[in-house]
């Protein structure tokens, strides 16, 4: 567990620093162009640039949770069935909730829209 706290706590230090610095780069890019296509290309740059951020923010909160399940004792089981998750799966996703099976499941049935029960 403690090489899976260190590496969700690099992985947080490094998304954080993403997400400031794409902060300053919507603080600081302007264009004011006249031309429209630079006028289009600069506002599409920017549109990927705060979905980048979001993205970021969003895996900060999945690290956090990460960390406190860490914490807690629960880190490495799956949320859905209860059993251990793949050391292999958390080597590749850190902040896994759920084993390789449940997940293919959910996905299966997103990919369907099955509801869940159904």
């Amino acid at each position: 567990m403690k090489a899976f706290h260190q590496t969700l706590q690099e992985l947080l230090k490094q998304t954080t620093k993403n997400v400031q610095q794409a902060g300053q780069r919507l603080g600081t890019d302007v264009y004011s162009g006249s031309d429209e296509m630079d006028r289009s290309v600069a506002e599409s740059d920017r549109r990927l640039l705060i979905l980048m951020a979001e993205r970021d923010r969003n895996q900060i909160k999945e690290i956090d949770r990460a960390l406190k399940r860490i914490e807690s004792g629960e880190y490495g089981t799956c949320n859905a069935c209860g059993n251990k998750i793949s050391m292999r799966r958390l080597k590749v996703n850190p902040t896994a909730t759920l084993c390789t099976h449940c997940q293919q499941t959910m996905e299966t049935r997103e990919k369907f829209g099955i509801c869940q029960g159904h």
